[in-house]
């Protein structure tokens, strides 16, 4: 493992993750053993694109590698449940990438040599990833010859896990490289021509101050449009691709909270009193806190002015251990004891000098290094002199001015606080090692630090129970949908709706929720919804919840039924369009004010308006409405333009023109404009595969 630590403190993050067979081997037999179910033969695929299924052990061995490559970058904190599904989710993308491309590489003929892979690790022309794996920290330089040196011993000793890492970087590797010789292919294919230029440079350089009216759909009642269903169902098949839809589920669910109750709030109550008398007689008020408080003891002190009355009369007029409540403060009951007084300052000013660490050996040497500085500043060194020679990037030589409390990480707040001017103190902070040094206090005054005893009113196990009893009783009235609609009448519950798609971690306003999301899409028929053992109660948060799937979406094209109400507010409005556009013109008006009057709105203004627009003030987002007006000249009066919003007219104020644009500046920004949407080719590829995504079976 040496070498791999190696490889970690020269590039900061490397992780090597390999997936035993053993684990394998179990999570095979637990899926061999759920039986044909929902699954089918399909149980351990995860998805299908074009015919190639992606197994579960492979991806999610995948999952895995890459969530222990977070967990070390968070210095082995943990992943929570979004993460996870954002990790699964770039998984998901990167196979779905190499299934679709891997054929049309084939087709092509791309392909990465093992001499290419050399150049790109090892030669003249390194990769970026490797550049960054290799990059000393602390020097910010590259050295190939740590490459080398580190892969030979890999190949010679590594064990399996390094050698397992190093292949999955060289596969990227080579995947990055097909993809951008695939890019720079289409690239060649783009091409802007002199005459295409020459238009969309003048066209760039035109601009124009408009006034316009805006006259809204609303103006015209729904009851005063009529559609047929003929004319419907030909604007849907004029215009499915607009109501292409992702899969959902539509649910229906009740939500039975655990909440503390009355009796909760005296046991509670009652807990906290009980520790009143120990709490006085107590020496040690920090552990005692700490060993009775739902919170740690909080090293704060404070002024009279920033504590309650009654907490400002205990600390500075009541005689020393006294202690205050129980009182209710939100959700807790509390007690107070004051614990010490002093004099401190508002403020401090303050230097120090910053010797920042990587690891935990540099941390060793930057405090043997703090202890040496110290005790050549008390021997008279120059301060500014080792701030140069040991912090050089520090703002101000290391001088921090004045500075109140809490805005210090807190150990060196305490030692900035408490410490004596003049002296200097070594300080260590998750910065790293600092050399302090204190100059100037503030007017001390009296402050005071409380112990606080505070104990949360949670719900006991008792009402947790009773709850679950009376969410056991819904659930077995409510086994059908019918049952559950009853039952949600006759109990005068409240019902909840909510729409998920496969991905979505959970419901809004249900707390981890998951696992009711995963329900819904394991089934599709209508029914009330069950867990993993069978129960039809899930656990969401503090809530127990029965669920029914009440509807759902496939992914793709809805029938017309299913958006036959959309289609119709569209024809109604495509009609309203058009009547008002007649009334524009019925109007024989080319006075816009006159127009206005006429059509009771007001005439708006803006300015600066070219092809490049995206928003106008007054107007919004009205694409129609910017091309407009890049196709009229000065003073002319466009026709009626029928927007998102509303039909407007639009006359150009004034157009500023350039008579000579450059073409051929113009032409080279627009190859290169061009040349991106090369990227655009695999959005188009993905799309016409036959993809088929089934995460939810599994997470």
């Amino acid at each position: 493992m040496a070498i791999l630590q190696s490889i970690r403190n020269r590039a900061g993050v490397l992780v090597a993750v390999v997936i035993g067979f053993a684990l394998f081997a179990f999570i095979f037999s637990d899926l061999q053993n759920i039986g044909s179910g929902i699954f089918g033969s399909s149980r351990t695929e995860v998805g299908n694109v074009n015919g190639s299924a992606i197994q579960y052990p492979e991806f999610d061995a995948q999952v895995q590698r890459i969530g222990e490559s977070y967990k070390q970058q968070s210095n082995g904190g943990q992943i929570d449940d979004e993460t996870w599904s954002q990790i699964r989710s770039s998984v998901w993308e990167q196979f779905v990438h190499d299934n679709i491309m891997s054929e049309i590489y084939d087709r092509l003929g791309i392909a990465v040599t093992p001499e290419e892979l050399f150049d790109m690790v090892q030669g003249n022309n390194i990769n970026q990833r490797v550049q960054s794996l290799f990059t000393n920290q602390q020097t910010g330089q590259f050295d190939k010859s740590v490459v080398v040196r580190t892969l030979k011993a890999i190949d010679a000793q590594g064990t399996p896990e390094q050698k397992e890492f190093w292949a999955n970087v060289e596969r990227e590797i080579v995947r990055d490289r097909l993809y951008m010789k695939y890019i720079g292919l289409l690239r060649q294919g783009l091409y802007v021509t002199k005459a295409e230029a020459q238009a969309e440079a003048v066209a760039a350089q035109n601009s124009a101050n408009i006034q316009f009216i805006g006259v809204p759909y609303s103006q015209i009642p729904d009851s005063a449009v009529s559609v047929t269903e003929k004319e419907l169902k030909a604007w849907y098949e004029a215009h499915k691709e607009e109501y292409r839809q992702e899969a959902a589920r539509v649910l229906e669910y009740v939500a039975f909270p655990v909440t503390a109750t009355a009796a909760d709030d005296k046991t509670t109550e009652k807990a906290v009193a009980d520790l009143k008398s120990d709490f006085e007689l107590t020496n040690d008020n920090i552990q005692f806190v700490n060993a009775n408080s739902d919170l740690p003891f909080e090293n704060e002190f404070k002024k009279r002015e920033e504590l309650t009355p009654d907490l400002a009369a205990l600390a500075f007029d009541e005689p020393r251990g006294t202690v205050y409540g129980p009182y209710k403060d939100g959700d807790t009951w509390k007690l107070a004891k004051t614990d010490t007084i002093i004099n401190l300052p508002d403020s401090v000013h303050a230097r120090h000098i910053l010797l920042r660490v990587q690891s935990q050996q540099e941390y060793s040497g930057a405090l043997a290094l703090a202890d040496s500085l110290k005790k050549s500043l008390e021997n008279g060194a120059s301060f500014e002199t080792l701030v140069a020679q040991n912090d050089p990037s520090s703002p101000s030589g290391g001088d921090l001015g004045w500075f109140k409390r809490g805005q210090m990480v807190q150990s060196f707040e305490d030692a900035s606080f408490f410490g004596e001017v003049g002296k200097y103190y070594v300080v260590t902070s998750e910065f790293g090692v600092h050399v302090l040094q204190i100059l100037k206090k503030g007017v001390e005054t009296p402050q005071a630090r409380l112990a606080v005893i505070a104990q949360s009113i949670i719900p006991s196990t008792q009402t947790r129970n009773n709850i679950f009893a009376t969410a056991s009783k819904f659930a077995s009235a409510a086994l059908t949908p019918d049952a559950f609609e009853n039952e949600v009448k006759t109990q005068g519950l409240e019902k909840r709706s909510a729409s998920v798609n496969d991905h979505d971690i959970t419901i809004y306003g249900l707390p981890q929720s998951r696992q009711i999301i995963r329900a819904a899409f394991l089934t599709n028929k209508k029914s009330v919804l069950e867990n993993n053992e069978g129960s039809t109660i899930f656990e969401a948060g503090d809530n127990f919840v029965i669920a029914m799937l009440k509807g759902q979406r496939k992914k793709g094209i809805p029938t017309f039924e299913e958006v036959k109400l959309r289609v119709e507010l569209a024809v109604k409005q495509h009609k309203k369009a058009d009547i008002l556009a007649e009334k524009i013109a019925a109007t024989g008006t080319s006075d816009l004010a006159a127009l206005a009057q006429a059509m009771n709105v007001d005439v708006k203004t803006a300015e600066n308006i070219d092809y490049n627009t995206t928003n106008i003030t007054g107007a919004g987002t009205e694409p129609a409405l910017v091309g407009a007006v890049s196709a009229l000249k000065q003073g002319q009066l466009s026709k009626p333009v029928k927007g998102n919003n509303a039909v407007y007219v639009v006359k150009a104020e004034s157009v500023r023109e350039k008579e000579q644009p450059d073409s051929y500046s113009e032409q080279q920004q627009l190859t290169q404009k061009l040349g991106y949407k090369a990227y655009a080719a695999y959005q188009i590829l993905q799309k016409s595969a036959d993809i088929t995504e089934e995460m939810f079976k599994f997470y």
